[in-house]
């Protein structure tokens, strides 16, 4: 699949209608680059680590993009997607309200699971083996996702070797992942990426 598309947005129906991610393929489209929009029967209950299970809507960028189409387009093409990427949560904000029941097994941290979006996520192949998800926060503004997005796509360019690694990206990539996916979310206040544990220590009582 990986040498066939560029990038793949799926959602689940019938939670997440077509009409929310109807635009994104135009959005985002440009010669050579080859995006697939596929949609997903809902995901009944799931166990598992809540912030490592996918969001509604994911898009994931793969391997080519940044390995053959990133690397001859140059930067021109961040400009793209972060419209594509903007618009689809401006659209998820707009029609679904960013309100959804999240429903936590007894005993796991509510806090933790809620702070971020159940909607909305962007995951990209790593060449360390492993994948990078974005969190985004369920309260973020559009200006602040715009730079959320900045920040993980110029992390993701760094680690395919198309930017120079920054001293802050290396910290980031170093951290050892839970499983294949490791997760960062923006902080605001320090205008960069932060790694998420997805298992918080418990608060002592």
């Amino acid at each position: 699949m990986e040498n066939e598309f560029h990038i793949i947005l799926a959602y689940q129906e019938p939670i997440i209608s077509s009409e929310v991610v109807a635009d994104f393929e135009g959005d985002i489209q440009s010669p050579g680059l080859n995006v697939r929009v596929e949609s997903l029967p809902m995901m009944g209950a799931r166990a598992g680590i809540e912030l490592l299970l996918p969001t509604l809507i994911v898009v994931y960028f793969l391997k080519p993009y940044f390995e053959s189409f990133l690397s001859e387009m140059g930067k021109d093409h961040y400009a793209m997607a972060k419209r594509a990427l903007l618009n689809v949560q401006a659209r998820i904000k707009s029609k679904l309200g960013g309100h959804i029941k999240i429903f936590v097994s007894e005993g796991k941290r509510v806090d933790h699971a809620v702070k971020f979006s159940p909607f909305f996520s962007i995951e990209a192949q790593s060449p360390l083996g492993y994948r990078v998800k974005l969190l985004i926060q369920t309260e973020i503004q559009l200006d602040q996702f715009n730079l959320a997005v900045e920040a993980y796509l110029r992390l993701m360019a760094q680690s395919h070797g198309i930017e120079e690694l920054s001293e802050h990206s290396k910290l980031l990539l170093n951290i050892k992942p839970t499983g294949p996916v490791l997760l960062v979310c923006y902080d605001a206040e320090k205008g960069e990426l932060k790694y998420v544990n997805p298992i918080p220590e418990r608060k002592q009582p």
